[in-house]
């Protein structure tokens, strides 16, 4: 009942009233395996990061073969300012779910904060490829290629991410400063 119940109000976004129900169910039997990951989940919502945190690593600890836990578990880290085991969780994801473009995104984001321009490249690359060519990938792409001093392609990466949102003024910033550069 309490299982049901947390997954229902999870779906409706209250987070709150979905952790109550999930820790309540878990209080009855800890080896629920599924319900560990959508409590991280709604923890992770709720900011509560700390403890998303040990109930992610236990989701993937009763359910190794899950990769959206090693994702919600890599954004739990990025949040704890963990990027070295973010990064490691979502390798583990894509290694369960090649074709995740969410996981890629945001290795991709990783590797760019941490200076590895060719791995951010791949994965922003993949992430596109795989049909997550958000205006933010392609930002992001530019960045990479722009820090890697690959200026055409930060160019067209850019370009690429205007016409998919031109509101954005930092894409603008990034083109001028682009042009600027060559």
């Amino acid at each position: 009942m309490h299982v049901r119940l947390g997954v229902n109000y999870f779906k409706l976004n209250k987070y709150e009233q979905a952790a109550r129900e999930l820790q309540k169910a878990l209080e009855l039997n800890p080896q629920i395996k599924d319900v560990h990951g959508i409590l991280g989940v709604a923890l992770f919502h709720l900011k509560s990061y700390d403890e998303a945190l040990e109930v992610l690593e236990t989701a993937v600890r009763l359910n190794p073969d899950i990769p959206e836990n090693y994702y919600n578990l890599g954004l739990v880290y990025l949040e704890n300012g963990m990027a070295k085991d973010a990064i490691r969780a979502l390798q583990q994801a894509l290694a369960l779910s090649p074709q995740s473009a969410e996981a890629h995104s945001l290795l991709g984001f990783l590797y760019n904060q941490s200076g590895t321009n060719d791995k951010a490249i791949q994965h922003y690359g993949q992430a596109i490829e795989l049909g997550s060519n958000s205006a933010d990938n392609y930002y992001n792409l530019g960045i990479a290629y722009y820090n890697s001093g690959n200026l055409d392609e930060a160019l067209s990466a850019y370009q690429k991410a205007i016409a998919l949102k031109n509101n954005l003024p930092e894409y603008f910033s990034a083109l001028g400063l682009t042009y600027q550069a060559k």
